[in-house]
């Protein structure tokens, strides 16, 4: 398991933190009018297919979009699984 730390806060993922906040507690109708809307949603949507979140985990799952809609993502598509260990 690896963990990574930005080394500073405007290198970290997030870095808008008052965009993010007003997205995320903004209902749908409102979150249009949030600046950086389409790139939380790609984020937002990313984690939805990808990810499992539990109560004090995240865990990325590789190609998970294809079990849940039917199709590959252009992420998993440009970089498709490794065989490393098969």
């Amino acid at each position: 398991m690896h963990s990574f730390l930005a080394p500073t806060r405007n290198l970290q993922f997030f870095f808008n933190t008052q965009h993010l906040r007003k997205f995320v507690s903004s209902s749908e109708a409102r979150q249009n009018d949030v600046p950086g809307t389409a790139y939380f949603k790609k984020i937002t949507q990313f984690i939805e297919e990808h990810m499992e979140v539990g109560e004090l985990y995240l865990e990325y799952i590789k190609e998970n979009c294809l079990k849940s809609k039917g199709s590959m993502c252009e992420f998993c598509t440009k970089f498709p699984p490794s065989v490393e260990g098969l």
